[in-house]
Protein backbone atom coordinates (compact mmCIF):
# COMPACT_ATOMS: atom_id res chain seq x y z
CA UNK A 1 0.00 0.00 0.00
CA UNK A 2 1.35 3.53 -1.09
CA UNK A 3 0.97 5.87 2.08
CA UNK A 4 -1.26 9.27 1.47
CA UNK A 5 0.66 12.30 -0.13
CA UNK A 6 -1.19 14.08 2.73
CA UNK A 7 -3.33 13.39 5.29
CA UNK A 8 -6.47 12.11 4.40
CA UNK A 9 -5.45 11.83 0.34
CA UNK A 10 -4.35 9.56 -1.74
CA UNK A 11 -1.47 9.78 -4.13
CA UNK A 12 -2.45 11.25 -7.29
CA UNK A 13 -3.00 8.15 -10.46
CA UNK A 14 -3.71 7.98 -14.06
CA UNK A 15 -6.88 6.82 -15.09
CA UNK A 16 -8.27 5.32 -18.35
CA UNK A 17 -10.52 7.65 -20.36
CA UNK A 18 -14.29 6.31 -20.63
CA UNK A 19 -14.10 3.92 -18.06
CA UNK A 20 -15.44 3.43 -14.97
CA UNK A 21 -14.45 3.80 -11.34
CA UNK A 22 -15.61 2.78 -7.89
CA UNK A 23 -14.90 4.94 -4.95
CA UNK A 24 -16.07 2.98 -1.26
CA UNK A 25 -15.46 4.53 2.19
CA UNK A 26 -16.70 3.83 5.71
CA UNK A 27 -16.83 7.80 7.38
CA UNK A 28 -18.64 9.45 10.21
CA UNK A 29 -17.67 12.74 11.95
CA UNK A 30 -17.99 14.52 15.22
CA UNK A 31 -19.24 18.22 16.05
CA UNK A 32 -21.38 19.78 13.45
CA UNK A 33 -19.50 19.46 10.16
CA UNK A 34 -20.47 17.14 7.70
CA UNK A 35 -17.42 14.86 5.70
CA UNK A 36 -16.69 14.07 2.40
CA UNK A 37 -14.45 11.41 0.46
CA UNK A 38 -14.15 12.35 -3.27
CA UNK A 39 -12.51 12.10 -6.12
CA UNK A 40 -10.90 15.50 -7.40
CA UNK A 41 -9.39 15.46 -10.91
CA UNK A 42 -6.10 17.14 -12.11
CA UNK A 43 -3.94 18.91 -14.98
CA UNK A 44 -6.52 20.79 -14.84
CA UNK A 45 -7.48 20.61 -11.08
CA UNK A 46 -11.20 19.60 -10.77
CA UNK A 47 -12.80 19.47 -7.08
CA UNK A 48 -15.52 17.09 -6.54
CA UNK A 49 -15.92 14.64 -9.60
CA UNK A 50 -17.51 11.93 -7.33
CA UNK A 51 -18.80 12.80 -3.70
CA UNK A 52 -19.91 10.47 -0.59
CA UNK A 53 -21.07 12.69 2.30
CA UNK A 54 -21.43 11.83 5.88
CA UNK A 55 -22.96 13.34 8.87
CA UNK A 56 -23.40 10.05 11.05
CA UNK A 57 -21.84 10.33 14.38
CA UNK A 58 -21.57 6.97 14.72
CA UNK A 59 -20.79 4.31 13.67
CA UNK A 60 -18.87 4.31 10.90
CA UNK A 61 -21.31 4.21 7.54
CA UNK A 62 -20.02 2.23 4.29
CA UNK A 63 -21.10 4.62 1.23
CA UNK A 64 -20.11 4.15 -2.47
CA UNK A 65 -20.24 5.94 -5.95
CA UNK A 66 -19.85 5.16 -9.21
CA UNK A 67 -17.59 7.69 -11.61
CA UNK A 68 -16.98 7.58 -15.44
CA UNK A 69 -14.33 9.00 -16.36
CA UNK A 70 -14.83 11.44 -19.36
CA UNK A 71 -14.23 9.55 -23.15
CA UNK A 72 -12.25 12.88 -23.82
CA UNK A 73 -9.14 12.59 -21.67
CA UNK A 74 -9.98 15.98 -20.13
CA UNK A 75 -9.24 14.02 -16.61
CA UNK A 76 -6.04 12.20 -17.09
CA UNK A 77 -5.09 11.87 -13.16
CA UNK A 78 -7.08 11.63 -10.36
CA UNK A 79 -6.62 11.99 -6.14
CA UNK A 80 -8.87 10.81 -3.76
CA UNK A 81 -9.55 12.72 -0.33
CA UNK A 82 -11.11 12.69 2.77
CA UNK A 83 -11.94 15.94 4.71
CA UNK A 84 -14.34 18.22 7.08
CA UNK A 85 -16.69 19.57 4.33
CA UNK A 86 -16.09 23.16 5.71
CA UNK A 87 -13.29 25.23 4.84
CA UNK A 88 -13.50 26.42 8.38
CA UNK A 89 -14.10 23.39 10.71
CA UNK A 90 -15.01 24.05 14.59
CA UNK A 91 -13.05 23.33 16.98
CA UNK A 92 -13.02 19.73 18.05
CA UNK A 93 -14.71 18.79 15.04
CA UNK A 94 -12.98 14.98 13.73
CA UNK A 95 -13.15 13.36 11.14
CA UNK A 96 -12.99 9.63 10.50
CA UNK A 97 -12.82 7.51 7.58
CA UNK A 98 -11.42 4.05 7.21
CA UNK A 99 -11.34 1.75 4.46
CA UNK A 100 -11.23 3.84 2.15
CA UNK A 101 -10.90 2.38 -1.70
CA UNK A 102 -10.92 3.19 -5.52
CA UNK A 103 -11.41 0.66 -7.84
CA UNK A 104 -10.92 0.56 -11.57
CA UNK A 105 -8.99 0.13 -14.51
CA UNK A 106 -5.13 1.45 -14.83
CA UNK A 107 -3.71 2.48 -18.15
CA UNK A 108 -2.12 -0.16 -19.91
CA UNK A 109 -3.96 -3.04 -18.17
CA UNK A 110 -6.27 -3.82 -20.90
CA UNK A 111 -9.24 -2.80 -18.96
CA UNK A 112 -8.79 -5.32 -15.97
CA UNK A 113 -9.39 -3.27 -12.65
CA UNK A 114 -6.01 -3.02 -11.37
CA UNK A 115 -5.93 0.18 -10.06
CA UNK A 116 -6.40 -0.30 -6.59
CA UNK A 117 -6.38 2.20 -3.72
CA UNK A 118 -6.64 1.17 -0.30
CA UNK A 119 -5.98 2.81 2.62
CA UNK A 120 -7.08 1.90 6.52
CA UNK A 121 -6.80 2.63 9.64
CA UNK A 122 -4.46 0.84 12.14
CA UNK A 123 -6.66 0.69 15.00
Amino acid sequence: MTLPTEPGASPVVAVVPGATYVLTAYGARTGTRGTRARIDGFSPYAPNLAVLDYTNTSPLIAKSVVWLCPADGSVPSVQVRCLINDAAPAAGDVAYFDVVTLVGPSPGDGGMDRLRITWQSLG
